[in-house]
């Protein structure tokens, strides 16, 4: 080999080298292209056409708005399966939260709502809901769009929603499929609404099925409580007083204290507490008697117990409602009492 001939060769390589490296450049600078390319078919050709993807080197960023959190899964395998892709950076909306949870809180005047729901368009809607459900009241929204709802979640929004303003007060915290539900109503037909109105949402199976606690007192329940348990403790005891006057007799004291704490769980019902006595003396001091023992009671139940005045009143009927007979002690020991009625049951 000529020295010229060896010369013409070693020129010949290196400009197939110096071509060669500067393809390279170019080759960098489309690669990017080329994988978004071919990521953007394959997530096409399974009917994902709302996926988006920018790459940077061989790094992907998928976004987009995807319907179901079935189809965001999707997207994220496909991608991350192609072998020139290096990292798949997920900014697909809405994101996947856990648990999935919604709080509602009302007490009659000011809505708190705080939670997720699967779309903007469920987020209008409740707003819309609110907006035109509670006009005049305070609310307060917190919502973010995200995946990962349970089934029937809009619901199940919904249908609280649309009684939740029957109830005096309300609080309703909903994780995944648990649903927990606590308030104050003014009747237990109240109760009996919301509570039949979201009887479906558990009656489905699998991953609709919803799991409800419910702890709603309703104030005529409680009235109806507070009168059993008046007729409970007058029952086994009795207020017992000075012979001949008003004055409540210390052995009374432990009963009272029961009377009072009963009151105070019906704390929205009117007690009448009424005094009886024996057919010994005349009408007329009976009738004076049997007065000022119920006022009696009454002071105690409003002094020491702290139960409102307003919620109670007193009568006195002397002996004109006798649960015995007069002519023995045995009888008339029996007609000397005190009664307590919740009214409006």
């Amino acid at each position: 080999m000529t020295y010229r001939t060896w010369t013409i060769q070693i020129i010949g390589t290196l400009l197939i080298v110096l071509l060669f490296l500067s393809t390279i450049p170019l080759y960098t600078q489309r690669l990017p292209t080329i994988i978004s390319q071919q990521v953007a078919q394959d997530l096409h050709k399974a009917g994902l056409t709302w996926a988006k993807v920018q790459a940077k080197d061989r790094n992907i960023t998928l976004s987009g708005n995807a319907p179901h959190l079935k189809e965001h899964e999707q997207a994220l395998q496909i991608s991350q399966s192609a072998w020139f892709v290096k990292h798949v950076y997920d900014d697909i909306t809405p994101k996947f939260v856990e648990p999935y949870t919604m709080d509602i809180r009302w007490n009659g005047k000011d809505l708190v709502l705080k939670g997720y729901v699967s779309s903007d368009t469920n987020k209008a809607n409740i707003k819309q809901q609110v907006a035109t459900q509670f006009a005049g009241t305070n609310i307060q929204q917190s919502l973010e769009v995200a995946a990962g709802a349970p089934e029937n979640w809009a619901q199940l929004n919904s249908t609280l929603l649309k009684h939740l303003q029957s109830l005096q007060l309300a609080s309703i915290q909903i994780i995944d499929n648990t649903i927990h539900i606590a308030g104050k109503a003014r009747t237990s037909k109240e109760t009996e609404a919301l509570q039949s109105a979201i009887s479906p949402f558990t009656e489905q199976t699998g991953e609709q099925r919803y799991t409800i606690t419910t702890h709603i007192v309703a104030l005529d329940n409680a009235a109806i409580v507070c009168q059993k348990e008046f007729n409970r403790l007058l029952s086994k005891n009795k207020i017992r007083f000075k012979t001949g006057n008003a004055s409540i007799d210390s052995s009374s004291d432990a009963l009272l204290e029961e009377l009072a704490d009963t009151a105070i769980f019906c704390a929205d019902s009117t007690i009448l507490i009424s005094g009886h006595t024996d057919n010994i003396g005349s009408n007329e001091e009976n009738l004076k008697l049997s007065e000022q023992r119920a006022k009696a009671v009454k002071g105690r139940l409003f002094n020491q117990g702290g139960v409102p005045l307003e919620r109670l009143k007193t009568i006195g009927k002397g002996a004109s409602d006798p649960l015995a007979e007069n002519q023995t002690d045995t009888g008339r020991a029996k007609n000397r009492r005190i009664e307590f009625t919740v009214e409006g049951i």
